[in-house]
């Protein structure tokens, strides 16, 4: 008697999967621009340009390789979505506030620049090399806010990242999905032992972005009870430790 075993296909590396959705999304958008980055792509349609981290996408493909090509054309399906033109009042709901590298504002700067588009992506600095930029969320499509959006608008920068932040706060804190706790005893007012000392938080696009706001900032301060210091590996995670 012969025996069949079904065994699950292993991933292929990332640069090799990053071609292989670069080749269907030109399929989708013949006319579209791609410059290549360690994370993905930066891609231009009509000359707009988006910046696309496929890492979230490629650890979904990972966890089952075998729904590839079903896990590809959703992303693709939400991403060429058209958005509608929105006049101010019917924006302000889909504001965002998002987290970028001062590097990525750069990029997609020149980007618009190489594509004849006469505007900027409008940002404003946050901490270290990071700063906050205003998306459009519809539909699982986000698009970045530039200067030329709000000069249509009538509206500065100010008013999208006020609007951005009050739309982030009516919605209820991410929860952790670990924490880390003290295993020894420290002195002088530091982690007893069992004490929680690391939180991580990764869930969606917008689980980095909720350091932006000080509410939230003041939360995990509680919960760890100290000063702490953060990392952001991605837009779909950060980590805090206490500083001690």
């Amino acid at each position: 008697m012969k025996l069949f075993g079904f065994l699950k296909p292993k991933p292929v590396p990332f640069p090799q999967f990053r071609d292989y959705v670069r080749q269907i999304t030109r399929q989708n958008e013949p006319s579209a621009k791609f410059d290549i980055n360690e994370n993905g792509f930066i891609l231009t349609i009509k000359k707009v340009p988006i910046a696309c981290n496929l890492k979230n996408l490629y650890s979904s493909y990972c966890a089952d390789p075998r729904d590839r090509d079903m896990i590809v054309k959703q992303w693709i399906d939400t991403l060429i979505m058209e958005v509608p033109e929105q006049t101010w009042s019917e924006a302000q709901i889909t504001l965002r506030p998002m987290l970028k590298t001062n590097e990525y504002v750069k990029l997609a700067n020149l980007q618009m620049q190489k594509s004849g588009a006469n505007d900027v992506l409008t940002s404003r600095p946050f901490i270290g090399d990071l700063a906050v930029i205003i998306v459009r969320e519809y539909g699982g499509t986000l698009t970045a806010v530039t200067d030329s959006q709000l000069q249509k608008w009538g509206v500065t920068l100010d008013d999208t990242i006020r609007q951005a932040l009050n739309n982030m706060s009516v919605m209820g804190f991410p929860a952790p999905v670990s924490e880390m706790r003290s295993q020894g005893t420290m002195v002088r007012g530091g982690a007893a032992a069992g004490d929680v000392v690391g939180l991580v938080f990764e869930y969606d696009h917008l689980t980095a972005t909720w350091f932006t706001l000080e509410r939230f900032r003041d939360h995990i301060g509680m919960k760890l009870n100290h000063d702490f210091v953060v990392a952001i590996p991605y837009r779909s995670r950060l980590v805090a430790v206490r500083a001690d």
